[in-house]
This record gives structure tokens, sequence and C-alpha cells, in this order.
């Protein structure tokens, strides 16, 4: 049978684009909402980018270019320190080993214990730096009888796992790395190899407290670094003097 002239068209789809365009009008605001906050979050991770930091040089760092004569004569600056021949040896050793260079483990020993230049001059305050001269393993300490016990307690501990660490955290390092400080609540951006195995080592920037006591960050460790390499570069290439005395702080 022949449809009607009259009869009306069917309009079902057209219905379907409608009740369609209405619901993209309602979502509309929130997907505006969504794309402005995305905006935002980007412009706050922006400005809140790690500061880049740089404390030591990598070829200084890891600089093998020594002897055990050299490491000998730079402890003669100083007629105070009180190192034995095997220690100043097992640090030759373990510099060599772990491939850095002995001023790198000097400067920690002494930023960490102090006992390198102008070490305590309390045989048992002594006695108890040496054994924890790199800081290694400090947080893990127990109490007996009220007597404090380190589970690192030891020269050839210290040495041997403080230069490991330093190593391992010097290989580690990749590009755009970075680390929280744990006293400035902050995430800092190492320039190179050797700042980020500091910083990870001693993930802290300026003085900081542990456990009530006060203790010095890495700026200090270049401070000591900074010395310790120009004295050295001054004394060892050139001609001996050994015996002189050194007054380390105004060394500059």
């Amino acid at each position: 049978m022949r449809k009607s002239q009259t009869e009306k068209p069917n309009l079902s789809h057209v219905k379907i684009r409608s009740y369609r365009s209405k619901r993209w009008q309602r979502l509309l605001p929130y997907i505006i909402i969504a794309i402005l906050s995305a905006f935002i979050l980007i412009d706050k991770c922006r400005a809140e980018e790690p500061a880049c930091v740089f404390l030591v040089e990598n070829n200084r760092f890891t600089n093998q270019n020594y002897t055990r004569q050299d490491l000998l004569d730079f402890f003669e600056l100083f007629p105070e320190n009180r190192f034995t021949d095997w220690q100043k040896e097992f640090v030759y050793k373990q510099s060599r080993y772990w491939r850095l260079h002995p001023i790198t483990v000097l400067a920690m020993a002494q930023k960490e214990g102090g006992v390198v230049v102008y070490p305590p001059e309390d045989p048992a305050e002594y006695e108890r730096w040496i054994n924890l001269c790199m800081g290694y393993g400090m947080e893990y300490q127990r109490k007996v009888n009220d007597e404090v016990f380190y589970q690192f307690y030891g020269f050839d501990v210290q040495v041997n796992r403080g230069a490991r660490c330093l190593r391992k955290f010097f290989d580690r390092y990749t590009t755009n790395k970075t680390v929280y400080m744990h006293n400035t609540k902050e995430r800092v951006q190492p320039e190179n190899a050797a700042t980020y195995a500091l910083y990870i080592y001693t993930p802290f920037m300026g003085e900081y407290t542990w456990y009530g006591k006060t203790y010095a960050g890495q700026e200090e460790f270049v401070k000591i670094y900074d010395k310790m390499w120009k004295l050295w570069n001054e004394h060892i290439p050139g001609v001996r003097v050994a015996g002189i005395r050194i007054d380390f702080w105004r060394a500059d």
C-alpha cells in the first residue's frame, strides 16, 4: 500500500542527537575546570622544581693519580695526627680499591670524626671517634645498661663501609636525579655524581640536629675537602716539606 503523503517522518534520531547535545552541554563546565586545573598543576610543578646543587668535582673525587708515598707525606703535614701505620695503609688500600682519592676519605673522616687534623686530646674521646670516623651507620645504635653500642664500630669497618657507600652512590648517579633533604624538607638536584654521592651519604643541608646533637652537613665537608686538596697539591708534587706544622684552618 502506498504511504500517505501526509504521514509524519520518523524523527527519533533527531531526538537522540538532541539528548546527546544537551548531555555535552552539561559536562562542558566540568571539562573546562579539569583542563584549567591541569594547567595550574603544571605551573605549580614548574615553580617547585628542585634547586640544582654542586659540592665537588667528579675528577677530584675519584682521582687515582697518587702514590702510597704521596699519602704518607700528606700525613706528615699534621704532626698531631695519631693514625697508626696500618691505619694509613688501610686508607691507601681502600681508596685504591673503591677508586676514590684519599682526600675524599680523609675529609669525610675529619668532618664526621675530627680525627685527621687536631684530633681530640682526651684518649677516650679519640678512641670513640677514631672507631666512628666515617659516621657510617651512626643511626644503628643500641643501648645496653645505659651504654651506647654501635653496630659498625671499628676503624676498618668505618673506612671500608664509608668508602664503599661513596663509590656505590657515585656510580648510581644519573642526570636529573634528586635527593630529599631531611632537615629542610625539600628535594635538590645534584649537578654531578660526586655531589649526589655526598648528599645521599648525608642528606642534610647546613647544620642539623640528630638525637639531640648538632652536626654539620656536607657544606662542612666541602670546606675541609678544599683545604686538604689545596695542601695536597701545594706540598706533594714539589719539594717535600714533611714535618712542618700547617695551620689547617688558616690554610686558604
